[in-house]
């Protein structure tokens, strides 16, 4: 109990540093102009404008009042002074309704449509600095999250304002509850960019409780003790600052996360599904609920965009003037010699792959640290059964995903105890699939990853050997099974476990000295294979000089030219001491020289075949 008490004090002081760390928003501030501009909106608005009226009202306007109001009766000098202060009491309240209803709640919509609209735009200007792009949400689920959104509030405020009613713990209950709402009103502009689900937020403010009752009693602070317009004229003042410190900063979380979860908003979703309910019945349609999509974060990753949905959204848009010429619009590539070459396949499935990679890093990265690991092990699991079905370019995306999600941890200890659970078997099994669709060289920097990590990993150490042999790379190949079958005969390894795997190391031996025979084989043959067509070559090359020797006496100087030429090339290839490299490039002259002169000889009809 002491344990649990003190990690949430802790996390509630987190909580506190973190909402007094002004200094984590000044670089937003000093990189984006929109930012300023909208702060300097906001003060103005708020600051100058709204309780500046206040003031105004209160310290020039009822003074005024009042002081007329002393003027008139001492010059009639008429009734009692409790008359007069009842006139005045009734002048003061006929006076306050005007500047409310003519004023106050004027200005206070108008302030709330423009204050809305301005935090909005310094919400999105700082997360992209800080996270990159937003997620897309569907508009169907932000408008349903939002009335289920007000609604959840409603009840939550009516819950604070009973709670105030609680003798002698009635305030500080009603402080603690304006603290989780304030911080849920400043973290939800982040949660909602990342495409988080209401449920899924307000799951992740039950799971830290403590950091976010820490983070908004500043805030609260500052508006508990003044009165309802004087507190909203300072909440909306200080909105910004408290909206850009929760993009910059995460929950400190301690201890056990699953035995520790605060239910805060248990009566309101109860109150909230009640009312939905009722109101279900009384239209007779069906009222869509927020899925509880907190537990699987992999159901609220919205799809990367990536280039085949691109060029499929613009051949759609274009299907209407498209013509036989132009049918469709392809994604070309730049050479180094500047030509255009349309993309294949398999590079825009590369580009995809990446964009999806790139994408689910983004979204990974805004998880919590148990949300993390449910995601690895989500895309670890769809990895292997891909893997199993045969699908390997999805297992190994799969397993892409699943290896951007890692967390290291803060600790050596707990980093290494990452790489040897999840980084090291998530690799091997990445190396797997490449050596199914027989990609050799990214296998073999697969494994190198690996046993770079672990110098004694037996799986990546008999995947980089295949790889290596398949790159012809036997020696390599044998030095690898060789390191596996003296780390397998080690004292560590079982009995049986060792002698089944140096039987498997020893077929994979006699596999790489079969692929190597196989490989020698196949270069005899391409070098016979060589030596043959240079020997008909130059045997077409003597046939066809003995031809032009028969030829009558009355060639022409170009006949003649050739037979030189021709004499020259045998007398060059009967050297032996000509390389076979030279004797390629003189027969393939020879071949296209015989060419021309047959041409020639047969244009002209002066040579005849005896």
């Amino acid at each position: 109990m002491s344990d649990a008490f003190s990690a949430g004090f802790r996390e509630f002081c987190g909580g506190v540093q973190h909402a007094v760390s002004l200094h984590r928003i000044l670089l937003f501030y000093l990189k984006s102009r929109l930012i300023c501009v909208s702060s300097v909106k906001c003060f103005v608005l708020n600051g100058l404008i709204f309780l500046g009226s206040i003031y105004f009202f209160d310290q020039a306007v009822i003074p005024v009042i009042h002081m007329f109001g002393e003027l008139l009766h001492r010059s009639f000098s008429y009734g009692t002074t409790t008359q007069v202060d009842d006139v005045r009491d009734r002048v003061d309240g006929f006076v306050f309704l005007l500047y409310q209803v003519l004023w106050m709640y004027p200005i206070y919509c108008i302030s709330f449509i423009l204050n809305t609209i301005w935090y909005q735009e310094i919400a999105d200007d700082a997360y992209m600095q800080l996270h990159g792009k937003p997620s897309p949400t569907p508009v169907t689920d932000m408008i349903r999250d939002e009335m289920y959104r007000a609604i959840l509030v409603a009840f939550f405020l009516l819950q604070t304002v009973l709670s105030y009613l609680i003798p002698v713990v009635g305030p500080a209950t009603s402080f603690i509850h304006l603290s989780w709402l304030y911080s849920l009103y400043c973290f939800e502009y982040k949660w909602s960019l990342a495409g988080w689900s209401l449920e899924r937020r307000l799951a992740h403010l039950e799971q830290n409780w403590a950091y976010f009752a820490g983070f908004g009693s500043p805030f609260t602070l500052a508006t508990f003790f003044v009165p309802n317009f004087v507190s909203k004229g300072i909440f909306a003042l200080l909105f910004p600052v408290f909206l850009l410190l929760a993009i910059a900063c995460d929950p400190v979380s301690e201890g056990n996360e699953a035995s520790k979860k605060l239910p805060i908003f248990r009566f309101s979703r109860w109150w909230s599904l009640q009312l939905l309910r009722r109101i279900g019945k009384a239209t007779g349609e069906k009222v869509l609920l927020p899925t509880k999509s907190a537990r699987n974060p992999s159901q609220t990753m919205p799809e990367a965009y990536t280039v085949s949905k691109m060029l499929s959204t613009i051949n759609e848009v274009m299907a209407p003037v498209a013509t036989d010429v132009c049918g469709s619009v392809t994604l070309q590539r730049k050479t180094e010699n500047g030509i255009m070459l349309n993309t294949s396949e398999k590079e825009i499935a590369y580009l995809d792959t990446k964009a999806r990679v790139k994408h689910s890093a983004q979204q990974v990265a805004q998880l919590d640290k148990s949300a993390k690991v449910h995601w690895v092990a989500t895309q670890r699991q769809a990895g292997n059964d891909a893997f199993h079905k045969g699908n390997y370019h999805q297992a190994a995306e799969a397993y892409i995903q699943a290896l951007t999600a890692l967390d290291f941890g803060s600790t050596t200890e707990e980093k290494i105890a990452c790489q040897q659970k999840l980084q090291i078997p998530l690799t091997c099994n990445l190396a797997a699939c490449m050596l199914m669709m027989e990609q050799w060289e990214k296998a073999r920097l697969m494994c190198d990853q690996v046993l770079a990590i672990d110098p004694i990993c037996v799986k990546a150490l008999q995947q980089r050997a295949k790889a290596k042999a398949k790159l012809y790379n036997f020696d390599d190949a044998r030095a690898d099974i060789s390191r596996a079958k003296q780390i397998v005969r080690g004292p560590s390894t079982s009995l049986d476990a060792s002698d089944q795997l140096v039987d498997r190391f020893d077929k994979q031996l006699e596999d790489i000295s079969r692929a190597e025979l196989r490989h020698k084989h196949r270069l005899q043959q391409q070098k016979h294979f060589q030596k043959k067509m240079m020997k008909e070559a130059v045997g077409k090359l003597y046939k066809d000089k003995k031809e032009v020797d028969c030829a009558p006496a009355s060639g022409t100087a170009s006949q003649q030219q050739h037979k030189s030429f021709l004499t020259f090339i045998e007398a060059a290839l009967s050297c032996n001491r000509w390389n076979a490299g030279v004797g390629w490039v003189l027969a393939m002259l020879s071949i296209v020289i015989n060419a021309v002169s047959r041409v020639l000889v047969a244009t002209r009809g002066k040579v005849k075949m005896s």
